[in-house]
């Protein structure tokens, strides 16, 4: 059975806290842009650094995203977090592809992203089946 409510959230968190790295790293970028005009060194190193941050906040996003889905479904986990994963990222996907075509970047980024939102589903049933060892009786 699929638990709408726990798609909704998954997605809504996923989204309005992409969204939010979204303008953080924008207005990073605009600093950075400043920044390498006064300091030209900085170029490449800078680069590298913001794709790197980048992708762990989208990773970190994923995840918390699976987390909430996983908590609010407590069943068929595994299906929930895939379908939010996949729909977050194929939503981010249709909006860029208006521009260009599908490549590899965005094909990993999809499996990527459906990736991680499972691994926080995983972790939130890592963490539910420690509390209940700790709880039980026997525990």
């Amino acid at each position: 059975m699929i638990k709408w409510k726990a798609l909704l959230a998954g997605s809504t968190c996923i989204i309005i806290l992409g969204l939010s790295l979204q303008l953080v790293f924008l207005l990073l970028a605009v600093l950075y842009t400043e920044m390498v005009h006064a300091y030209p060194y900085l170029a490449t190193p800078g680069t590298i650094i913001s794709y790197l941050l980048g992708f762990i906040g989208f990773f970190i996003i994923m995840s918390i995203g699976g987390y909430i889905t996983a908590n609010l479904a407590r069943i068929n986990i595994l299906a929930h977090t895939l379908i939010v994963g996949l729909a977050t990222t194929g939503v981010s996907l249709l909006a860029s592809l208006s521009t260009s075509s599908l490549t590899l970047k965005g094909l990993l980024f999809v499996v990527l992203g459906s990736a991680f939102t499972i691994m926080g589903g995983r972790i939130w049933h890592q963490n539910e089946n420690k509390s209940l060892k700790q709880h039980s009786p026997t525990g």
